[in-house]
């Protein structure tokens, strides 16, 4: 089915995504950062920094105060005013994501390949210890009244003893493959929007934990492989009448 689905007119895709995590000898500088932004500024025209806030906390005689507070630099956010990407550039790793309205995997894999080449440059990382590709899927359909099996295979639901109107529905699925080293988590939910119809989204993330040399690549077929994986587990977790909805 995902090979004769391959390609939806007007797919759900709320958020595409290609994740690596790092590791470094030293740990990038703000510099780097800088010369991130530099090199991409005609690009990504907006700028954030990325923070992390550290505190602690004490305890005596039932009251609670801080002693002290402290922000670290992680990274920065960047984004486009001319396209849907976004690139988080991080002291433990590298995003991209490609959002709604999604084009297609090539742009996304490419434009990943070439800030990539730029943060290699400026970061200096010594492994790649990660890698995931994960897309968050988002659409409404009928009411929950006719049955979440009409667009989910393998459905979250409730207890029977549970008597009353549905506001939301969860589930969480984890599958490793231990021959691959593959990770795959599909997450469910669906919850009643206005208008008496139900929000679906369809949440997968496959990944694989290796050491991968920077030089390498391996890792970028692997990319590939895990995409493949992502769309099996999609096309296999929905029907043919929520397929139609995307044609």
């Amino acid at each position: 089915m995902s090979r004769a689905h391959s390609k939806l007119a007007n797919p759900p895709i709320q958020e595409g995504l290609i994740d690596l995590r790092v590791a470094f000898e030293a740990l990038p500088t703000d510099r780097a950062f800088e010369s991130i932004a530099e090199e991409i500024a005609s690009s990504y025209e907006l700028t954030y920094p990325l923070n992390r806030v550290s505190s602690q906390f004490q305890i005596t005689e039932d009251v609670v105060s801080t002693s002290s507070a402290s922000f670290q630099r992680i990274g920065t956010r960047f984004q486009s005013n001319s396209s849907n990407f976004v690139f988080q550039a991080q002291i433990d790793g590298f995003t991209v994501s490609l959002l709604r309205p999604y084009s297609s995997w090539d742009k996304l894999y490419e434009e990943t390949k070439r800030l990539w080449s730029i943060y290699e440059k400026h970061c200096k990382p010594i492994n790649v210890g990660r890698i995931a590709v994960r897309y968050v899927n988002q659409f409404e359909a009928e009411s929950l009244l006719v049955g979440l099996r009409t667009w989910l295979a393998v459905p979250p639901r409730a207890p029977d003893s549970m008597k009353g109107d549905t506001g939301s529905l969860f589930s969480r699925a984890v599958v490793e493959h231990e021959p691959t080293g593959t990770t795959t988590v599909l997450v469910q939910l669906a919850q009643s929007v206005p208008d008496g119809k139900v929000g679906i989204t369809i949440d997968i993330d496959a990944f694989r934990v290796r050491n991968f040399d920077v030089q390498g690549k391996e890792w970028w077929s692997q990319l590939e492989d895990l995409r493949t994986l992502k769309n099996r587990v999609f096309f296999s977790s929905v029907t043919k009448n929520t397929l139609a909805l995307f044609q």
